[in-house]
């Protein structure tokens, strides 16, 4: 967590090498494969879940709030299946200071919503004021699962020194690669 360390900049091939490296680490993968989130997704699908839909490791430096996710739903960058879900398990503990995730409530029942900004990964979804987002103190073991149509965002890292780690993995019901003629289901 160095000060001249800016994890989390999509432009910065340092940060991009450590995603190529931890992403398809086998540790990473079988975090993916949890069978306690896979039975929660088989029943939110009521069959199957298809897993490796957009994950990805986060990894975000303190004090860089121009880095900190932007308020946006999942579905925009992970196009397909409607019924995309993604699964956030914080890497270690995450109070709010550390830059944990939040979330707005009933913003799934809106569709997807029109998203903006400049640069990759920067697009979000402008936000009027008064909007309500739920956070929490998370604990390293928790997991938050949610629609792709779900407005969420990254809280800015607050703390001087300590990185903010979590992983997101992202899944849609297997049926709806069969019924597109994929898969063998």
């Amino acid at each position: 967590a160095r000060p001249e360390t800016r994890l989390g900049d999509y432009d910065d091939p340092r940060w991009v090498s450590l995603q190529c490296r931890v992403m398809p680490s086998p540790q990473f993968r079988r975090l993916g494969e949890n069978a306690a989130v896979r039975g929660v997704l088989e029943t939110i699908f009521e069959g199957p879940a298809l897993g490796e839909r957009g994950d990805t490791c986060r990894v975000f430096s303190p004090q860089t709030p121009e880095l900190t996710t932007r308020p946006h739903q999942d579905r925009y960058y992970v196009r397909g299946e409607p019924a995309l879900w993604t699964v956030w398990i914080p890497l270690g503990d995450c109070p709010i200071d550390l830059g944990g995730l939040a979330v707005a409530p009933g913003s799934h029942r809106e569709g997807l919503r029109r998203h903006a900004g400049e640069g990759s990964g920067r697009q979000g979804v402008e936000i009027p004021p008064g909007v309500a987002w739920n956070t929490a103190d998370y604990r390293c073991g928790d997991v938050v699962m949610f629609s792709g149509f779900t407005l969420h965002r990254a809280l800015e890292n607050r703390t001087a020194d300590r990185l903010r780690v979590s992983a997101d993995f992202r899944y849609e019901p297997a049926r709806a690669t069969v019924e597109k003629g994929g898969g063998d289901a």
